[in-house]
């Protein structure tokens, strides 16, 4: 009887499933760092990986060579977006003033085709001046969709921190100068292991997935860095168009003021018809902008704006808007590139405790004569 009971005890124990959290990071011994999140049922995988700029901070000589070698890695020689697209997948690229990010969207089966998609991508592409001459040209086309918002917040950004503010999109001219071995020193600066984080989400298995994606970044080896190039001289470019925007420099998105600004930000944008309100979260240093693409006059209303009737209000809209970006692992991986321990969670923390002394404070900063602007 004691034996029977024995076996039936060690078969029910057998049968316990293990239930794996729905999120992993893990620090690799060469400092990388692996996200992976489970999504039951998610149709898809998707694969980032992410680039601190930390190690090639942009300068006035260098301005948009980041976002240049982006383009030339994405493209190469063609055969990754061939392969991606003969398996139902497709790759995109992006540059922040933080991170350069390439993704990978494959089917939910296709873990081994993202990951060694993002390897393949990683390598330093096939450069000649003439293929860089045809990506200025293409990155001219580019400039052409640029939004009113968009050109209003670098014009505020580098009125906010000078060249330490430079939009990654770069400047033309700057980005039909560059060279080869320009590139190559760029690339040998950036791509080290200690600024790199993949991210892996889908219906996956989170311990499969983080070794699959260490073992994507197996061979890399940090390079030495160069030197910085030297600093150039400033040359603001003012915002000539339509609309206005106001902004307030920010510190790191884990300070309890930054989402103070944020939700101050949020509340005003809402009482004004077809204002627009951008920030992206950085450990570092931050701008939350305000503007209307059309009518210049429309944030003057921001004078008159009292943080009584907006407290409630702004709590709720900056609770919404981080409720967005801790959905979204593009999200975690910028915040995850930038410091181990930076998580959308910290924001909605620091609004549960936001004080309404707190709030008044970073409305007062959107008041005309103390907030940047693009037009004074």
């Amino acid at each position: 009887m004691l034996s029977a009971t024995l076996f039936t005890l060690l078969n029910l124990t057998a049968q316990v499933p293990v239930i794996q959290p729905t999120r992993l990071r893990t620090v690799l011994p060469s400092r990388a760092i692996v996200f992976a999140e489970r999504v039951p049922g998610a149709r898809n995988i998707t694969a980032q990986l992410w680039i601190s700029s930390d190690p090639a901070p942009e300068t006035y000589q260098t301005h948009g060579w980041r976002h240049l070698l982006e383009h030339l890695m994405a493209r190469n020689d063609g055969s990754t977006d061939r392969a991606l697209e003969s398996g139902g997948g497709y790759l995109r690229a992006e540059t922040y003033r933080t991170a350069t990010v390439f993704t990978v969207v494959a089917p939910k089966d296709s873990l081994t085709l993202a990951l060694d998609s993002l390897k393949n991508v990683s390598r330093f592409p096939e450069v000649t001046q003439e293929r860089i001459a045809i990506e200025a040209k293409v990155l001219t086309q580019e400039s052409r969709f640029r939004t009113p918002a968009d050109r209003m917040s670098a014009t505020l950004w580098e009125k906010a921190y000078q060249e330490g503010g430079l939009d990654p999109f770069g400047n033309l001219d700057t980005i039909g100068g560059a060279t080869v071995e320009d590139l190559r020193a760029l690339y040998r600066r950036l791509f080290v292991m200690p600024g790199m984080v993949v991210s892996v989400s889908g219906d996956i298995d989170l311990d499969m997935a983080t070794k699959a994606a260490e073992a994507a970044l197996t061979g890399r080896q940090p390079e030495p860095g160069e030197a910085k190039p030297p600093k150039g001289n400033a040359r603001p470019i003012p915002y000539k168009g339509p609309g206005a925007a106001r902004a307030v420099a920010v510190g790191s998105f884990r300070a309890p003021e930054t989402v103070a600004v944020l939700a101050a930000a949020l509340a005003v944008a809402n009482d004004i018809p077809g204002a627009f309100v951008t920030y992206t979260p950085s450990d570092e240093k931050g701008l939350v902008t305000v503007g209307h693409a059309e009518e210049a006059a429309a944030l003057e209303a921001i004078d008159r704006m009292e943080p009584d009737n907006l407290f409630g209000r702004g709590r709720t809209l900056a609770r919404r808007w981080l409720a967005a970006k801790m959905k979204d692992p593009a999200a975690r991986g910028l915040l995850l590139v930038q410091a181990r321990d930076l998580r959308p969670e910290i924001g909605d923390e620091n609004l549960t405790t936001m004080s309404t002394a707190r709030f008044a404070g970073a409305l007062a900063r959107f008041k005309k004569g103390k907030a940047l602007e693009t037009a004074q």
